[in-house]
């Protein structure tokens, strides 16, 4: 149950008995030299991940112990212990006994306790005491201050049933197995490829440098909620392609600010949100006669597409490179605008019309969604805390990104009155004051990998 990392932190998971708690007032003040205190800056609860620092004689024997009540009880030959040392006592670590965990060469151990992701214990009190050797301490037993865990309440989900999945927006794997585990799709190409105009088109990659704009419509992509663009390929005239170096260029993608006539000459104009830069940095052309594709610089990220927007893809490319490429299009009219381009760095375009560049754009599912029913906290007016997410495995490159939603529920049916939900937020204090609460977990996969993260529980807690 109980491991020990090569960092001297010990890992430890309470199984917290739920028999109700008599208060009684006791201070603790210990003996000896041998502190103990929280130091997550998160408050306890449910499903909660906590850090300790212990402090004593240096590479002194350590053990360390949990229970439901406060004691005290005075063992002789040891000293005041400040806790029941009933049948609800459990000990989280027995160095005294078995001779490990003990405290660093400098005096200190690291202890993260893991508080189950158990709604019960939501409003309890947990009691912890450490006891080390100690020559300088009465009866040669240091005994800390107990620490005292006010857990907070939460409402929680374990994934071991799906009596709580929200099956229309859940694409996650939630199977009941105890896991919400992300998805991957390897990436497949989607060819925009109209009929070519044959005009000898060179922007963005002109030796002057230009700042370069084209919208894809979304027919023209061909993407579904929870893709991803992870890669483009331009279509060089004739497969003609020249070799050259396009120093300090980036790529932004974003999603389409609609507008009838099509692009505005105000470059920052078109986004709808913030875009995504997937690139920064030089590109490479070689020469080649056959190039029916050739990749834009390898993406540092994805974007996301929402499935329904138009997409803008910017390209802005600084003076100096030593030739220019010809590009693959189709032009027909000055309106709407899907083409814009003007000078480097400046933010309004010069010239814009009806232009389309063939593109192949490489596209990946690699986010899934993990959303719960609505859960009825019992209480008319909470005020939620952040969330606590346990993760499984996050491998390198994946992410977990969790939001909640709150709603009403006057009539105590368990179901969101009219009018009253929140949207999902990201800040649990936006939702304060509302009875009912449900989570959603955004599950990113590793583009270049497939790697997936896995989420074994997810906690709310509140006050």
């Amino acid at each position: 149950m109980f491991r020990r990392s090569q960092d001297a932190t010990l890992l430890g998971t309470v199984v917290l008995a739920l028999l109700p708690l008599t208060a009684r007032a006791q201070p603790c003040p210990g003996q000896g030299s041998l502190g103990f205190s929280l130091t997550s800056a998160e408050p306890p609860a449910p499903g909660r991940r906590l850090t300790f620092l212990l402090q004593g004689t240096p590479s002194a024997p350590l053990t360390i112990a949990a229970d439901l009540g406060p004691g005290p009880v005075v063992r002789p030959r040891v000293g005041t212990i400040c806790l029941d040392l009933g049948p609800r006592l459990r000990v989280i670590a027995n160095g005294i006994k078995s001779g490990t965990p003990r405290l660093g060469a400098d005096g200190q151990f690291t202890l993260v306790l893991e508080i189950p992701a158990r709604a019960a214990l939501g409003g309890r009190t947990a009691y912890l005491q450490a006891f080390a050797r100690d020559a300088l301490a009465p009866n040669g037993i240091a005994i800390s201050p107990r620490v005292d865990l006010n857990l907070d309440r939460a409402v929680t989900e374990t994934f071991a049933t799906t009596a709580f999945r929200d099956e229309v927006a859940t694409t996650a794997d939630w199977l009941g197995d105890g896991l919400a585990s992300g998805r991957f799709e390897p990436p497949r190409t989607v060819n925009f490829s109209p009929t070519d105009t044959l005009f000898l088109l060179p922007q963005p990659l002109v030796t002057e440098g230009c700042r370069f704009q084209m919208l894809y419509l979304p027919g023209d992509l061909g993407t579904a909620p929870g893709e991803s663009i992870v890669g483009l390929s331009w279509g060089p005239r004739s497969n003609f392609v020249f070799a050259s170096t396009y120093s300090g260029i980036s790529l932004l993608l974003g999603h389409f600010r609609a507008e009838a006539s099509g692009l505005r000459f105000r470059f920052d104009n078109n986004f709808d949100r913030p875009p995504t830069r997937v690139f920064s940095g030089d590109y490479a052309t070689t020469s080649s006669l056959s190039a029916d594709w050739f990749p834009w610089p390898q993406f540092t990220t994805d974007f996301e597409h929402d499935g329904s927007s138009g997409v803008v893809l910017e390209v802005n490319v600084p003076q100096g490179a030593s030739t220019f490429q010809l590009f693959r299009s189709r032009s027909t009219a000055p309106l709407p605008r899907r083409r814009l381009y003007g000078n480097p760095g400046e933010a309004i375009g010069t010239t814009g019309e009806l232009t389309a560049y063939h593109m192949r754009f490489s596209v990946a599912r690699l986010r899934a969604i993990a959303q719960s029913r609505f859960f009825d906290t019992g209480f008319d007016d909470p005020d939620y805390l952040p969330l606590a997410i346990r993760a499984a495995a996050a491998p390198a490159g994946t992410e977990i990104v969790a939001e909640v939603e709150g709603a009403e529920d006057a009539n105590r049916d368990g179901v969101p009155d009219p009018g009253t939900l929140t949207g999902f937020r990201s800040d649990p204090d936006e939702i304060d004051g509302s009875r009912l609460v449900r989570f959603r977990l955004r599950l990113k996969a590793n583009a270049a990998t497939g790697d997936v993260p896995r989420v074994t529980s997810a906690s709310i807690p509140f006050r």
